[in-house]
């Protein structure tokens, strides 16, 4: 019996497949092997733009060939995947079932429900500023424009490094600036519940704390920064965040 799991590369479609018995059992699956192939096939289909990304593919072999000797199931499987192909550094790549696993399910909580803190940041220098602001955020008087010093006792600069960083051990993003957009607005919501410690500077340099509460469902606020002359509604506007 053969299970097949994709990789898509872009428009490229990347198929490889792990066999074992009717049993299912984990020890007669080789996913080193299956890992060994998948990281074959993405050297040979775009290892020449690695250079370009400064992807340094012999550490990823070191690291993803010691990590599938230690996977035991087709969810460990899927999950090392995952990883692997944030590796990649490309926003349109991603690991999807193959044609005879279509009842495969990703891992339970791998992909937990997310809330937002109802606003979206932004980078102006080194500095870091509330972009957009709504919901709890805004009732508690957090306004556009406002200079955010620290989330839980860190240093914004600290905090969004490593955000990014844990982003992207399950994401592929093509760019820094890519990875540092996402999570300034999609990738500051967490599971319902998070508080995130807020210390500010209003807009006349005051100090102040709030802190926030993720529960919008909607946790990247849509609309422009600033509504254009007398509009007095957005009901007939489009628009991108």
């Amino acid at each position: 019996m053969q299970r097949l799991i994709g990789i898509v590369l872009g428009v490229l479609a990347v198929t490889f497949g792990w066999t074992y018995a009717e049993s299912s059992a984990p020890a007669e699956t080789d996913y080193r092997k299956d890992v060994d192939f998948a990281l074959d096939e993405i050297e040979k289909r775009c290892g020449h733009f690695f250079s370009v990304k400064d992807i340094d593919w012999k550490k990823v072999r070191k690291e993803f060939g010691k990590a599938a000797k230690k996977v035991g199931s087709d969810e460990e499987h899927y999950q090392l995947l995952v990883r692997l192909i944030a590796r990649v550094e490309d926003g349109h790549a991603y690991v999807k079932p193959g044609p005879n696993n279509g009842d495969f399910r990703p891992p339970e909580g791998m992909y937990p429900e997310l809330f937002g803190p109802g606003m979206t940041w932004t980078r102006i220098g080194k500095q870091y500023f509330i972009r957009t602001a709504g919901g709890e955020a805004a009732e508690l008087g957090l306004q556009p424009g406002m200079q955010i010093v620290k989330v839980d006792g860190t240093k914004v600069q600290r905090w969004v490094a490593d955000r990014i960083e844990a982003l992207s051990e399950t994401r592929s993003f093509s760019t820094d600036h890519q990875a540092e957009f996402f999570a300034l607005s999609k990738g500051l919501a967490h599971p319902q519940g998070t508080r995130l410690k807020l210390e500010l500077k209003d807009l006349k340099g005051k100090s102040m704390k709030r802190t926030v509460t993720c529960v919008q469902k909607r946790y990247a606020p849509e609309g422009p920064v600033a509504f254009p002359g007398p509009l007095q509604g957005d009901q007939d506007l489009r628009y991108l965040t």
